[in-house]
């Protein structure tokens, strides 16, 4: 296996190693690893957490606590920092179908590498960090009429657990008299959706009539905001491309039949 000049594996020889049972590869151990101090910048480990890893010491039940030093922590973190977590928001695909689908719609300038971490989510690595600035602030994407949520890289990610916080989506006031096409009107009123990132030239510009348009980067733990109100009169917000919105909760992920929030009415009893 070859590493870079500087002595480190690269990315795409992590996720080469990451991989090796899919593709029938075995490795042994290196002979260093019981020492779990070995290698780092700080060869100085706690002698309680070296103790809890080679005791096991045991909490809740016979469960073992493995206790890393901040050296080790540290190491195995830093080639992370610049990836970002990418998802198809209600919709799984897989591996080869995101590549060609991200190729396409990020049209980058360099090239990038994914890693399957499972759930749907997958952590994508730029050769470019105008690439990493380009996909994390420039959206929102859309593939196969779902938003893709794009999210830093976070340490103790797991996926099987984690939550879509966050994603930029294009919401649209219909029927808004013409008068509130104001720069100022759409940002105060799109702030009380989220947080306000654009607004379509097109609507800026009064061009269309029928909706404005704008770009919000909503929190997906919260309901969604359904109508607002200025002066006398309510008037509705439309989510582009959310599927599986529930109408009674206002949440993503789900429709009223099957919400926890909406009360469901009790069965039917069968008459004899």
């Amino acid at each position: 296996m070859t590493v870079t000049s500087n002595g480190n594996r690269s990315f795409k020889q992590a996720l080469l190693r990451s991989r090796f049972n899919e593709v029938g590869y075995e490795k042994n151990f290196d002979c260093d690893v019981e020492d779990i101090s070995s290698n780092d910048e700080d060869n100085t480990t706690d002698i309680t957490m070296t103790k809890g890893l080679q005791d096991g010491s045991e909490i809740n039940g016979g469960i073992p606590n493995i206790r890393l030093p901040a050296a080790l922590l540290k190491k195995i973190r830093e080639p992370w920092k610049k990836c970002l977590i990418v998802r198809l928001l209600g919709k799984t695909i897989g591996y080869k179908l995101f590549m060609a689908k991200m190729t396409k719609i990020w049209s980058l300038q360099a090239d990038f590498e994914a890693l399957d971490i499972g759930n749907g989510f997958f952590i994508v690595k730029f050769d470019m960090m105008d690439d990493y600035t380009k996909v994390y602030t420039s959206g929102p994407w859309i593939v196969m009429d779902h938003y893709v949520t794009v999210r830093k890289w976070q340490q103790d990610f797991k996926s099987d657990d984690a939550e879509e916080d966050t994603t930029t989506i294009w919401v649209r006031f219909p029927n808004l008299p013409i008068e509130y096409y104001n720069e100022k009107v759409l940002y105060h009123t799109a702030k009380s959706l989220g947080n306000p990132l654009k607004v379509d030239i097109n609507t800026a510009m009064a061009a269309r009539g029928k909706y404005t348009r704008v770009c919000v980067e909503i929190d997906l733990r919260q309901p969604l905001i359904s109508h607002f109100t200025i002066s006398k009169y309510t008037y509705g917000v439309e989510y582009e491309h959310l599927h599986s919105l529930c109408f009674y909760s206002g949440k993503v992920g789900h429709q009223k039949e099957i919400c926890s929030d909406h009360p469901q009415p009790p069965p039917m009893e069968e008459q004899s």
